[in-house]
């Protein structure tokens, strides 16, 4: 379960909730989504 969600989540000892890190996607992601759909999503 350490990738289900998006999250990162890492063993935090002593608590009983893990360390969660959110990276987000790569700018080459970004430059994907933007050359697939074209200007569908273009906020004007």
């Amino acid at each position: 379960m350490k990738y289900m969600d998006g999250n990162i989540k890492t063993p935090n000892p002593g608590h009983l909730n893990p360390h969660l890190s959110q990276p987000g996607y790569s700018e080459d992601f970004y430059r994907r989504i933007v050359k697939d759909t074209g200007e569908k999503l273009l906020v004007k």
